[in-house]
């Protein structure tokens, strides 16, 4: 526990020692794996799916608020969508319309939250997110992480559906449309993951501010059993896997 706090105290005076050139390079990986995933999953626009593409966004959101990078991972992850279904497109825009106003009423100066909880999705490390929000954030900051996990699963559900969603013979317009939101809404498992996260970084951070010894190693196994308990509880509830 002692080396893990000295480490902490040199990681921290290294960060203001040089805040100037490690910012930027943080700001361009967090920037660069958010395109990427996006480019990845729904890279329907040929145009857009590209490295030069990524690369040049991410150089520039390198020196750009984290604000600034969702509006713009936003952007591209409509304009790929527009490219095969305008409906949808706006159909998703109002969806993130909505993400936006909860998060930015709630919440703003997390912006990277929003953006770091997809990537953990994709790297298939979900349960970390909570973990390191709770040790190091309040309770709020649960805010972007529920949003960040809507946005993941928005993600997923474009992926797996394109075809049907982009079938525009295949249904009414109206049942088609109505069934898109129906589903994104009534993701069980995606209600399952919010509320796991953000029970588990409320018991985080209410166990790591305890004056006790070993107050993080407390706060971190009691995270990780109450996440792996509300995903239990979902899976008996809404039939989850």
């Amino acid at each position: 526990m002692i080396a893990l706090l000295v480490f902490k105290e040199k990681m921290r005076l290294f960060y203001s020692r040089y805040e100037m050139f490690v910012t930027p390079v943080i700001r361009f990986f967090i920037s660069f794996a958010t395109f990427l995933l996006i480019n990845k999953n729904v890279g329907f626009m040929t145009r857009l799916n590209s490295m030069v593409v990524i690369l040049v966004l991410s150089l520039a959101c390198s020196i750009l608020p984290y604000g600034i990078t969702a509006i713009l991972a936003g952007g591209l992850f409509l304009a790929h969508i527009s490219s095969v279904s305008l409906e949808l497109a706006l159909i998703l825009l109002v969806c993130l319309l909505i993400v936006a106003i909860l998060y930015y009423g709630f919440q703003p100066g997390d912006s990277y939250l929003l953006l770091l909880t997809p990537i953990f999705y994709y790297l298939k490390l979900p349960y970390a997110i909570p973990l390191l929000v709770g040790l190091s954030k309040t309770p709020v900051s649960a805010v972007p992480v529920g949003c960040g996990t809507f946005l993941f699963y928005i993600l997923q559900y474009v992926k797996q559906n394109a075809g049907v969603l982009t079938n525009d013979t295949a249904v009414d317009i109206t049942q088609k449309y109505a069934q898109i939101m129906k589903s994104m809404m009534n993701n069980s498992h995606m209600i399952v993951m919010i509320g796991a996260c953000v029970i588990s970084i409320f018991v985080v951070y209410l166990l790591r501010r305890l004056s006790v010894d070993y107050s993080w190693v407390i706060a971190i196994v009691a995270g990780a059993v109450t996440q792996l308990s509300v995903i239990f509880v979902g899976d008996y509830m809404f039939d989850v896997s």
